[in-house]
């Protein structure tokens, strides 16, 4: 058994996939296990997974139809084989001592859950340091008290991101949550697989130090209304209340707000995206009339936060598309 089964779902991405595997490949923790998801690329991505498996035996690629990145993690999930899992995405890369930094944090304390910091790699090539409102170890008593009252990212209260390549994850743990995990998903894969195995952990331990590269290309730079969004949002939300009720919590107001600022975003994003007047209201609409946030408890919410949540409830379409530029 390897020490750790890196994850690397692999979609069109080969101006940028050899940086990626070469940053795993030189990793200063060399006990790894390394599965590529070849998600139906249609450039030249499958072949350069087949070239490093070829040179080197830790890699394993999996060749599948194109089904999304959530279908593709949770193919590489059910092949690893290692003692914890890390995920990273294809067109990302690592620094060389991310994973041994990582493991021998959840070595020396026994965690089921180590996060580390990470670093925004922008289109001009500046970089900057993203940091985590979180500190130290974290026993249960601690986890209980400080995480979970917070465990639902997405809002102005966000302790941790929900991304799942800042995070190693014991594979006994990873596996077990796979059942709140849902391959249909269009985005937002990640808040339920971070949010059922944070909630789940017996101790966690934070490392302070920006130890994955998250490139962001031109393409990311301009967010596009996509409807799709709706369902996957949806869906992951009842996935994230099922885990934790499951797990004995109540996440339900953390998901009011959520949604709040989820849904907020995509009215903001068809206002600056979508040129049909008629379709814009039908977006506003369509946010706006969903039950989940109704009966929120603003109490702690930010001054934003709660401005957003009055203009969903009264869905006043001239009065959200004046505000929406400006928060």
């Amino acid at each position: 058994m390897s020490k750790v089964s890196v994850i690397i779902p692999v979609y069109n991405v080969e101006n940028y996939l050899r940086q990626c595997l070469d940053s795993v490949k030189n990793q200063t923790l060399s006990d790894l296990e390394i599965i590529t998801v070849d998600d139906g690329s249609t450039d030249g991505s499958g072949k350069i997974c087949d070239e490093y498996a070829a040179c080197d035996s830790r890699f394993k690629v999996i060749h599948k139809i194109n089904g999304g990145l959530a279908s593709a993690r949770l193919a590489g999930a059910r092949a690893a084989m290692g003692e914890y899992i890390v995920n990273a995405d294809g067109d990302d890369y690592l620094e060389k001592d991310m994973i041994e930094s990582l493991y021998d944090a959840a070595s020396e304390n026994l965690c089921d859950v180590v996060i580390c910091a990470f670093n925004r790699v922008l289109p001009d090539g500046s970089v900057r340091h993203v940091g985590y409102k979180l500190a130290g170890v974290y026993d249960r008593k601690r986890i209980e008290k400080e995480i979970i009252p917070f465990v639902v990212p997405g809002t102005d209260a966000e302790i941790f991101s929900p991304n799942v390549w800042t995070k190693l994850i014991k594979r006994e743990l990873y596996l077990k949550n796979l059942v709140y995990y849902d391959e249909t998903l269009s985005m937002t894969e990640d808040v339920v697989i971070t949010v059922s195995n944070v909630i789940n952990a017996g101790k966690l331990v934070y490392v302070d130090k920006p130890l994955y590269n998250y490139r962001i290309t031109e393409g990311q730079m301009t967010a596009k209304y996509k409807p799709e969004y709706y369902d996957s949002e949806m869906t992951a939300e009842k996935s994230v209340i099922r885990a934790a009720a499951d797990a004995g919590y109540d996440v339900s107001q953390q998901i009011k707000r959520r949604y709040v600022s989820f849904a907020f975003w995509q009215i903001k994003t068809a206002f600056s995206f979508l040129k049909d007047k008629t379709e814009i209201k039908r977006v506003v609409n369509k946010w706006s009339e969903n039950k989940i946030y109704s009966d929120a408890n603003t109490k702690g919410w930010t001054k934003k936060e709660k401005i957003k949540y009055f203009l969903l409830k009264n869905r006043n379409y001239l009065l959200l598309k004046l505000v929406c530029k400006h928060l």
